[in-house]
């Protein structure tokens, strides 16, 4: 198999990237106290609009909450980047799954 084949875009490597990528988009959101919810495996590359308390995070003089609110999502450019890095990574999983699979089914075949 040369290479030209193995990432030539097939339904089973498109419909494989789909699924993962879709589950990787909700695998284990970042939710901590001091971050925004972010998105997206291996690199997050989506962050919801979210408010939240940063007062536990800095040192200051004045008492009480310290809300912040942000709204990344796409916006910003690095962002942009870890979902392309993010999409590239997922579709060569599926590449190697589809490879794999098809060579397990030769080596059937020829037993």
């Amino acid at each position: 198999m040369n290479w030209k084949e193995f990432l030539r875009p097939t339904k089973e490597k498109i419909f494989i990237f789909l699924a993962i990528f879709i589950i990787s988009f909700f695998i284990s959101p970042e939710s901590r106290l001091c971050n925004p919810t972010a998105y997206g495996f291996p690199l997050k590359f989506f962050q919801f609009d979210e408010c939240f308390d940063v007062s536990p995070c800095i040192e200051t003089a004045e008492p009480g909450p310290h809300i912040v609110c942000e709204s990344i999502g796409f916006n910003n450019p690095e962002g942009v980047f870890a979902f392309i890095i993010d999409i590239l990574f997922w579709y060569l999983v599926s590449c190697f799954i589809v490879s794999g699979y098809k060579k397990s089914n030769k080596k059937k075949v020829k037993s």
